[in-house]
């Protein structure tokens, strides 16, 4: 049982990443900051609910930074994916620029 949620889990974030990717390619990047945002702000949330809403601030601190290692890797997709447009915009102009 533990395996089928492992898996289950594994393919969430996959699904996730493919859907990050796409919304970061919109022409908007506001697009892309949905998931990050989202995210960031549930794990905001819920780290209170975790550490039982004492004043631990070392063990709040750790468990709001492992439990935003997704927003991170939601932000990372993101910037990948806008450098690369970006990269591709500027050979286009600069293509272009070459055949006129």
């Amino acid at each position: 049982m533990a395996m089928f949620y492992f898996l289950l889990v594994v393919a969430y974030l996959v699904v996730m990443g493919f859907l990050q990717a796409g919304l970061s390619r919109r022409t908007n990047p506001l697009w892309g900051m949905i998931i990050p945002v989202i995210c960031f702000s549930i794990t905001f949330l819920a780290t209170g609910a975790v550490t039982g809403g004492d004043l631990a601030f070392w063990r709040h601190l750790r468990w709001f930074l492992i439990a935003n290692i997704p927003t991170v890797i939601y932000l990372i997709i993101f910037g990948i994916v806008r450098i690369k447009m970006t990269r591709e915009a500027e050979f286009e102009r600069l293509e272009a620029q070459r055949w006129d």
